[in-house]
């Protein structure tokens, strides 16, 4: 069973730096995408960044193997506060495992959602298993604005289907 923390550096540092080694191939692109400016961007920096006290964080463990790492920033970018969802690639081949972080992620958007009036990230316009559950939860993808190939996602509180 899927079991959910909040990130204690001393505790997940290893288990994060399983996840970047083990993300899903579209979650790595974007996480390289969004580290461009980073030529040497690895392990230890995604550790660091995924540990900041700029977000609220999660690690998703199954068996002792991080499943997934997730948050949303604690202050608000232009009125609205930023989400990450990141997934193992065994995501993409075990079923009852994405039924079950299915279930839980659309639990924990409705959660934000009770506190936060909008969410956004940017998206791989090529993410489109990712592009369907963020508009199925009622999410705008605003392939206007665009960086990189990484398209705006938006969730508000009224459009929300959680």
């Amino acid at each position: 069973m899927l079991q959910d923390f909040d990130i204690c550096p001393v505790r997940h540092t290893s288990l994060i730096h399983d996840l970047y080694i083990n993300l899903r191939p579209i979650d790595t692109l974007e996480v390289n995408i969004a580290n461009q400016n980073s030529p040497n961007y690895g392990k230890n920096d995604f550790v660091k960044d995924i540990c900041s006290d700029d977000y609220e964080n999660h690690i998703v463990i199954e068996n002792d193997v991080p499943i997934a790492v997730y948050g949303i920033s604690k202050k608000p970018i232009n009125g609205m506060y930023c989400i990450y969802f990141l997934g193992n690639k065994i995501l993409d081949t075990n079923l009852k495992l994405q039924k079950e972080f299915l279930k839980r992620s659309n639990a924990i958007i409705k959660e934000w959602l009770s506190t936060h009036e909008c969410l956004f990230n940017f998206i791989h316009k090529k993410n489109n298993r990712s592009k369907r559950w963020l508009t199925s939860l009622g999410a705008v993808i605003h392939s206007d604005i665009t960086h990189n190939g990484m398209e705006l996602f938006t969730l508000r509180k009224g459009d929300a289907n959680v």
